[in-house]
C-alpha cells in the first residue's frame, strides 16, 4: 500500500508540476460515466451559476431539475460512498437585486455550510448586496485570490488535506471584464495571468500542495488561455455563463491529460470529477443530475420553510400596496368581456389557463412573488393582490395577454391590446417550459372574431 502511495505521488509530482526537462506527459482515461472507474483517490463535485434558482418551479416536468434540497441530498449520498470529496463553486448563485432576491442570497449563504461545501468563488453577480452576502455565519469558504473588496475578507487559497495524505490547494480567479465599474464599489482585481505568473508557484509551495485545482469565473477564451500558459494546473472549474437559459451543459475540454469543467446552469446538474489512482492514475468525469428521482434533504427543510415564510411575508406587504391601488385599477376580468365575446370567453374557460391559480396553489407557491404573476392577471401592476382580495383576476385571463381592458370595455372603439408569441415567452420562457412551441400551445387556446 505504502509502495503503491509513493508511485501514485511520484506520478503527481511530474504531471502537476512540469518545472524541468524530465516531465514525462501521462494519458488521462476521460469519461462520461460509462468507463469502469478505478478506485478514487479523491472526488471533486462542482457547481456554479446557481443564479438564484434554489428550487425549480415545477412548471413543467421537463423544467423539473436542480434546487439546493436536491443538491444537498446528492452530495450527502456521495460522501457516504466516497472517503474523500471536496464539494466547489466556481460562482454566481446570485443573479440580481430586488426584495425577493435578498432573501434567496440569504438562504443560499446559509446554505452553503449546510451541504459543507469546502470552496465557494464570488463571482460578478454575487456582489449585488454588499459585502453582507459573504459574511453569512458558519461558512469561511469564499474565495478569490485576485480580488480585495472592503469589508469582504477572501481567501487567496484553500488547502486541504486528504486522508491519503495528498494535499489539495484551491485558488479562485475572477477576470477583471466582468466587473465595469469595479472601482466606484472600491473593489480592486488583479488580471488572472498577473496573478499567475507572479504568486502561483510561491502559493504552492508554501501551502505545500501536491494537486493545484483552480475555481475561475470568466471567458471560456480565458479559461483555455490559462490551461495554456500554466501547466502547473491540471483542473479547472469554470462559471459565468453568457445565456443562463442554455438546457445544454458544457462538456469538459481536454488536452491530453488536463481539461477544463464548466458548471452548468440554474444548478440542474452537479458536475463530478474523480482522480483514480493505480498504474494508470485517470481522471473520470460524470454529471449527476438532479430531477425528480432526488429527494430532497431533510437537514435543508427547516432554512427552506424560513425562505417561504419570508417570500410570503413579502407577498403579503405587495398585497397591502396592491389594496391602496385597487381603486384606480385598468384591470377588468374576463367577465368584463363576456357580453360582447361570449363565445372566446367560454371557450377559454375550458383551458389549462383558466386554472391557473389552483395549479399554482396545489404547488404550495400561491404567496411566492416570482411564481404568482404568471398565474394570474395584472399582478404588480394594479391588478390581482391575492384570493381573498382579487378572486376575480386569479388565473391567466384576457388581460393577461392582451393588457388592461377597463377602457375599451367602456369604449369599445378604443383599440385593445394584440398578443402574439413573444407575449406568450413572458412566462414559457426556455427555462421553464424548455418545450414551448407557439404553433403547438397556440391550438391548444386558438380563438378568434365571432
Amino acid at each position: 500500500m505504502k509502495n503503491c502511495r509513493r508511485k501514485f505521488l511520484k506520478f503527481l509530482s511530474l504531471a502537476i508540476f512540469p518545472l524541468s526537462a524530465s516531465f514525462l506527459p501521462y494519458t488521462a482515461l476521460w469519461a462520461q460515466g460509462t468507463e469502469e472507474a478505478k478506485p478514487p483517490s479523491f472526488t471533486i463535485l462542482y457547481t456554479g451559476n446557481t443564479l438564484e434558482e434554489i428550487k425549480p418551479c415545477g412548471c413543467s416536468k421537463e423544467a423539473d431539475f436542480g434546487g439546493l434540497p436536491r443538491r444537498a441530498a446528492a452530495i450527502k449520498s456521495v460522501r457516504e460512498k466516497e472517503k474523500n470529496v471536496l464539494v466547489l463553486d466556481a460562482g454566481d448563485s446570485l443573479k440580481g437585486s430586488s426584495a425577493q432576491g435578498r432573501l434567496k442570497a440569504d438562504f443560499i449563504a446559509r446554505a452553503l455550510p449546510v451541504m459543507k461545501y469546502n470552496a465557494a468563488l464570488a463571482g460578478e453577480k454575487d456582489f449585488a448586496y454588499g459585502p453582507s452576502f459573504f459574511a453569512a455565519q458558519g461558512f469561511g469558504g469564499w474565495l478569490a485570490s485576485n480580488l480585495k473588496y472592503p469589508g469582504a475578507s477572501f481567501l487567496d487559497i484553500i488547502v486541504k488535506e486528504l486522508s491519503t495524505g495528498i494535499r489539495v490547494g484551491i485558488i479562485g480567479l475572477i477576470d477583471p471584464a466582468l466587473f465595469p465599474n469595479a472601482s466606484h464599489a472600491g473593489i480592486s482585481i488583479e488580471p488572472p495571468g498577473k496573478f499567475l505568473k507572479e504568486r502561483l508557484a510561491s502559493l504552492l509551495r508554501e501551502n505545500r500542495v501536491d494537486i493545484p485545482a483552480l475555481l475561475f469565473h470568466g471567458s471560456d477564451t480565458q479559461a483555455n488561455e490559462i490551461l495554456s500558459e500554466f501547466p502547473a494546473i491540471k483542473i479547472i472549474v469554470a462559471g459565468h455563463t453568457d445565456d443562463p437559459e442554455n438546457e445544454t451543459p458544457k462538456e469538459p475540454v481536454q488536452r491530453e491529460e488536463r481539461g477544463i469543467f464548466f458548471a452548468d446552469n440554474r444548478g440542474r446538474r452537479i458536475g463530478e470529477i474523480t482522480v483514480s489512482q493505480g498504474e494508470a492514475p485517470a481522471l473520470r468525469h460524470r454529471w449527476i443530475t438532479l430531477d425528480a428521482s432526488i429527494n430532497d434533504d431533510p437537514d435543508m427543510e427547516p432554512l427552506y420553510a424560513e425562505y417561504k415564510e419570508s417570500a410570503k411575508k413579502l407577498f403579503m406587504e405587495k398585497s397591502e400596496k396592491g389594496k391602496k391601488a385597487r381603486e384606480t385599477s385598468p384591470y377588468v376580468s374576463a367577465e368584463s368581456c363576456m357580453p360582447c365575446h361570449e363565445k372566446i370567453v367560454s371557450g377559454w374557460r375550458l383551458t389549462r389557463h383558466a386554472r391557473a391559480l389552483e395549479t399554482l396553489e396545489s404547488e404550495g407557491g400561491s404567496f411566492d412573488p416570482e411564481c404568482v404573476g404568471c398565474h394570474v392577471t395584472g399582478y404588480g401592476s394594479g391588478g390581482y393582490v391575492e384570493r381573498e382580495v382579487t378572486p376575480e383576476l386569479g388565473n391567466v385571463q384576457c388581460e393577461s395577454c392582451h393588457g388592461p381592458g377597463k377602457e375599451h370595455t367602456a369604449d369599445s372603439s378604443k383599440p385593445y391590446g394584440k398578443a402574439n408569441e413573444e407575449t406568450c415567452r413572458r412566462c414559457h420562457t426556455r427555462s421553464k417550459d424548455p418545450r414551448f412551441s407557439f404553433k403547438e400551445y397556440w391550438e391548444k387556446i386558438r380563438h378568434g372574431g365571432e
